[in-house]
């Protein structure tokens, strides 16, 4: 009976549509004749062609799915008695045959599941070929079917190309640069390649018809458009043989903002292999492994100052030294140059005890030697000690609007961080009445705008910046500029607060607010008095808090607080009387311990030698070299010549005062 072959079509759909289904590219009545040859007897095979069964194997005749790299058709099964040849004809057709689309139907019904036939002397019920499609299976987009069918098929096509022609050796190579963290906002692709190279390697051990197959299944994921991505053109680069260096820098060319400056150069495996062979050859192969110094390192000759009082088991006293100091308390306090200092003050001094502000966080640095103290000398100097400043916290709120694509270069700029998945907005209100935010991102008076805003639409990162910057003097206007941050959508009730940086001309000033920022708030941070001609005269605190009297933790350590300085001395470069290049004056903090990735070679102190013919040796292999951790370590804050400082030292001797050190 037709109704046995129209069941077992039914239940053979149904279990294909447990997967994506795809439609095969045949002639049209290619099915139809086929079904039809399988009845030899001429009344019988006239009995099954009717319109509806016919219609049934053009539009759904070919559909398939792919099972375990295999094809499965809805003709996948077996009949004995009149059909037996049928699945068996249709199912050999069908999986010779090339996939064209995925199948695609607004309509859940398909085929007709009988009709009808009433005459005067009898009334005939005729079955036909009918399936019903799984609801979830219904497609209820607003485009054509003809639409979505292209758009897979593009899909496909791309990622097929993309897995033909992308090897696996650049995808690796990409993946290394994104961990070493050697190209612009890599972390952002890092997921989609590890996908494409384990879907790479998965392709690369299939059959030619498998690998088609495998295309198709897998072209709806995040990877399949890669080869069309900016990632993707630097893939494809280093495919085709393009020099490293090249592809990188053409990468960088087409995504990264004109102030980026990559942070780290470019290493692969196999140049580290071949860097490493030629610092062997120059009988340098020990010198380049790093440790933090220790006390022992340095020698008594090369010590300004050394903490030598004992050790305070006073609680009391203990406390005294946690509490918070606000620096404007020491405003007219005695201001002395450093070299004075140096000179006329430490000498007298027992102890001595700096005022960690939150603006020194740049000013972090520590000292490193080798790990084999023998080995020779890789600097301009005649010692093996070299430093380094802090990596990362550098004008953090500004660091994070760079990394975001922000411009942090101009005449004023006015940047808001903060630490959850808030959409926090930044606005800035012109003297004329003009409001620079999300809305309305450039002023037509100033020049001013917003490029960059985050977490809009939904909470994204927990390390969120806006940025407004003014970046044309002459088109300023003179008057009062009013910032103003407003809680656009309160997604959390943890990691509170925002901090907001406003720099003019080099000058820095932050503030910000520790507490939560309520759905809808607007709060008016700061009111700025701004001419062309000085700058920022004046900026009123609109918030009852600022980040220069509150406490942070860094690098195991509080601002705004003393800490005891156990060492005091100058920059390798200037011990036993050389003076090479800048001085700088290093003031060792007691437990202060270097918690970023620090790096222990530095090309401008290697010797000129070195440095004109294994630059891009020492220049790979100094970002790669890992120093590891140490609880003795000499960590604190550097101040150097060339550059304008202060910082306020408690001095105890007969007496104890608080004197401004000026640099």
């Amino acid at each position: 009976m037709f109704k046995d072959i129209k069941v077992k079509v039914e239940q053979q759909f149904q279990v294909l549509a447990q997967h994506q289904l795809f439609v095969v590219e045949l002639n049209r009545d290619a099915l139809v004749d086929a079904y039809l040859s399988c009845f030899s007897d001429l009344d019988i095979r006239q009995e099954h062609n009717c319109n509806c069964c016919k219609s049934f194997l053009r539009q759904y005749g070919g559909i398939v799915a792919i099972v375990n790299n295999e094809v499965q058709t809805i003709w996948d099964f077996e009949l004995e008695g009149l059909y037996q040849d049928v699945p068996k004809t249709l199912a050999k057709l069908v999986r010779e045959a090339a996939i064209r689309d995925v199948f695609v139907s607004k309509e859940r019904v398909l085929g007709t599941d009988f009709n009808i036939q009433i005459k005067p002397d009898f009334t005939k019920r005729w079955e036909h070929f009918s399936v019903v499609l799984p609801q979830a299976k219904v497609f209820t987009g607003c485009t054509s079917v003809e639409s979505r069918q292209g758009d897979v098929r593009s899909s496909k096509q791309v990622f097929k190309r993309a897995l033909d022609e992308i090897t696996i050796e650049a995808v690796e190579t990409v993946l290394e640069l994104i961990s070493q963290d050697s190209i612009y906002r890599g972390q952002e692709f890092k997921q989609t390649l590890t996908k494409f190279h384990n879907a790479k390697q998965d392709y690369s051990i299939l059959t030619e018809q498998q690998k088609e197959l495998f295309a198709w299944l897998n072209c709806h994921c995040s990877e399949a458009r890669i080869r069309n991505s900016s990632i993707g053109t630097l893939l494809v680069d280093l495919s085709e043989g393009r020099d490293l260096e090249q592809a990188v820098k053409a990468f960088e060319n087409m995504v990264a903002p004109a102030n980026y400056k990559r942070p780290t150069a470019i290493v692969t495996k196999a140049q580290l292999e071949r860097a490493e062979q030629d610092l062997k050859d120059l009988g340098l192969d020990q010198s380049i492994y790093r440790r933090y110094a220790v006390p022992e390192d340095i020698t008594v000759d090369n010590l300004l100052f050394v903490d030598r009082t004992p050790v305070k088991n006073d609680l009391f006293s203990g406390l005294k030294d946690d509490v918070v100091v606000n620096p404007r308390l020491f405003s007219r306090v005695e201001e002395v140059p450093v070299d004075k200092f140096i000179s006329d003050v430490v000498p007298t001094a027992t102890s001595l005890e700096v005022l960690l502000e939150n603006k020194h966080t740049s000013n972090f640095m520590s000292l490193f030697a080798p790990e084999h103290r023998d080995a020779p000398t890789l600097f301009k100097w005649n010692n093996g000690i070299s430093w380094a400043y802090v990596d990362g916290l550098t004008d953090s709120v500004k660091e994070r609007v760079k990394a975001a694509g922000g411009s942090v270069e101009g005449e004023l700029r006015v940047s808001l961080e903060w630490f959850n998945y808030d959409d926090l907005d930044l606005s800035v209100e012109e003297p004329n009445g003009n409001r620079i935010w999300f809305r309305s991102k450039t002023s037509p008076y100033s020049g001013g705008f917003l490029d960059v805003d985050m977490n809009a639409g939904s909470g994204q990162s927990r390390e969120a910046v806006e940025n407004i910057i003014f970046k044309d003097k002459n088109r300023m206007i003179d008057g009062v500029y009013k910032v103003y941050v407003h809680n656009y959508a309160k997604r959390e009730n943890n990691y509170l607060g925002f901090n907001v940086e406003i720099e003019c001309r080099g000058s820095v000033l932050q503030l910000g607010q520790s507490t939560a920022v309520n759905d809808d708030q607007r709060i008016l941070v700061a009111t700025i008095n701004y001419t062309k001609k000085d700058g920022i005269i004046m900026v009123e605190n609109g918030i009852s808090e600022s980040t220069n009297v509150q406490s942070k933790e860094v690098w195991g350590i509080d601002t705004n607080k003393f800490h005891k300085v156990t060492m005091i001395l100058n920059s390798p470069n200037f011990w036993n009387g050389q003076e090479i290049g800048n001085k700088h004056t290093f003031f060792i903090l007691d437990k202060a311990r270097n918690t970023s990735r620090p790096r222990g070679i530095f090309n401008e102190f290697l010797k000129q030698d070195l440095l004109q013919h294994h630059k891009r040796v020492f220049e790979l292999l100094g970002n790669r070299m890992v120093v590891a951790d140490c609880d003795r370590q000499l960590s604190g804050l550097g101040f150097s010549t060339t550059q304008r400082n202060e910082v306020f030292v408690r001095v105890t001797g007969r007496t104890t005062r608080v004197i401004k050190v000026k640099f």
